[in-house]
């Protein structure tokens, strides 16, 4: 499963990549750190999967969201972020995210999707 990694925290990236990088499976086409440099791995990579922060610099992960909804086939969207107010879930989920996550509470839960997802996969 390719794995895109959209994430301006530099240490919460290369643990994420870390992370995954033990899963057979799993490899990570890329990593962004901008909303804009997201949108373009997007079509350049055609990533299977999406982690995605919601706060980024030049833009947000919802104009992110947004891209991906034109992308045939569409990733898999895992929203994994510190905004994790009921607002922002509910306008992830309607701009397209599957799953939702509160970065500080449910870090290890959205690892597990993206394995659980390599496993299903494969």
């Amino acid at each position: 499963m390719k794995v895109l990694i959209v994430e301006d925290s530099k240490v919460v990236r290369q643990r994420l990549q870390d992370m995954l990088a033990e899963q057979a499976g799993i490899d990570v086409v890329g990593t962004a750190e901008t909303a804009q440099g997201a949108i373009t791995q997007l079509s350049s990579y055609s990533p299977e999967a999406v982690i995605l922060d919601l706060g980024l610099p030049e833009g947000n992960g919802f104009e992110v969201l947004q891209a991906t909804q034109g992308l045939d086939p569409r990733p898999i969207v895992i929203v994994l972020t510190n905004f994790a107010f009921e607002q922002y879930r509910l306008l992830s989920l309607k701009l397209g995210a599957d799953y939702f996550f509160d970065k500080s509470a449910e870090f290890e839960d959205a690892i597990a999707i993206v394995r659980a997802l390599a496993v299903n996969q494969g």
